[in-house]
């Protein structure tokens, strides 16, 4: 996780990019990455929702808004296994395939060397995003997900040497 002093430096750091701004998230951002988490995922997903732990310290994580400053993407970062963990990353339905997700996890690559994240098997489109980023798939878990789907563990090119 990014020390005190990072996430300072970070949460001064504002991106712009194709009229979207990304920025770090904040405590009080929690309703709209609930928001988001819902309308991506579905709200059976929300009451198992990481962005609850939303603290700035032990997760941290970022917004994309709209040009009005509409929450429309988040990705939460947090610490599993003793390093960076992509807990999630989402785009409201409506906003996908603008890059969002990209700048996204480009923004926690910047921050984090050594991520992971698991990744639903059937979601070819993350999973091309993510190789494009030189993340790779570092393993298989069958049954992962509540519906029986199998998770890819999926990590940054330094894990692999590992």
């Amino acid at each position: 996780m990014p020390d005190a002093a990072q996430v300072k430096l970070m949460d001064a750091r504002i991106v712009t990019e194709t009229a979207f701004t990304y920025r770090l998230a904040h405590p009080s951002d929690r309703c709209a990455l609930a928001w988001i988490e819902a309308r991506s995922f579905g709200w059976g997903r929300l009451l198992d929702g990481q962005w609850p732990a939303l603290d700035g310290r032990r997760m941290c994580g970022w917004l994309a808004c709209d040009p009005a400053g509409r929450a429309r993407g988040y990705a939460l970062v947090d610490r599993r296994q003793g390093r960076p963990y992509v807990a999630g990353i989402g785009v409201l339905p409506e906003w996908r395939r603008r890059g969002i997700g990209e700048q996204l996890m480009r923004l926690i690559l910047g921050a984090h060397r050594d991520v992971w994240l698991h990744a639903r098997e059937g979601n070819l489109s993350a999973r091309r995003l993510y190789a494009r980023l030189g993340l790779h798939e570092a393993g298989h878990i069958p049954h992962f997900y509540s519906d029986g789907e199998a998770a890819l563990v999926i990590e940054a090119w330094p894990c692999a040497s590992r």
